[in-house]
């Protein structure tokens, strides 16, 4: 695939998740900020609101688990063409997520026609990274996600 078209199928695949409103991806709101093809890798922006805070003013665990699911399963579901299901994900959160913005950098260690495995990484503009995972997302290809 070249970088034009991953960019662009990822692009689609954001674009169709603004479209439904109501849902937890349409929260998110997340942004696409680039797209590698060598090194695979895809990195997207997400601008926390004080609807994903915890008590403490943090972004709330749970959302940052979500951020990371859903960006590495964007990327999963752009590289396969198809709809993709999270097997497995594990995250380490290293320091509360403080602030308004964030990256989210995910890169594409294996992408095979039934199984694709991703690593990610929470960042600010600095540099800092956050939080961590590891995924791995199942090629169902019985819906067509990008076109």
């Amino acid at each position: 695939m070249k970088k034009e078209e991953l960019y662009s199928s990822i692009q689609n695949i954001i674009d169709n998740q603004a479209d439904q409103p109501g849902r937890f991806n349409y929260l998110l709101s997340l942004k696409l900020e680039s797209a590698e093809t060598e090194p695979v890798s895809i990195t997207l922006s997400f601008d926390a609101g004080e609807w994903c805070l915890n008590p403490f003013g943090d972004v709330h665990g749970g959302v940052v688990a979500s951020i990371l699911d859903t960006s590495m399963g964007i990327g999963a579901a752009a590289l396969s063409g198809t709809s993709v299901n999270t097997t497995d994900m594990s995250v380490s959160y290293l320091s509360a997520l403080k602030g308004d913005k964030f990256y989210i950098h995910c890169e594409y260690t294996k992408v095979g026609r039934r199984m694709i495995r991703s690593m990610a990484r929470v960042l600010d503009h600095k540099g800092k990274i956050y939080a961590t995972a590891m995924g791995s997302f199942m090629v169902l290809g019985n819906e067509k996600m990008v076109g």
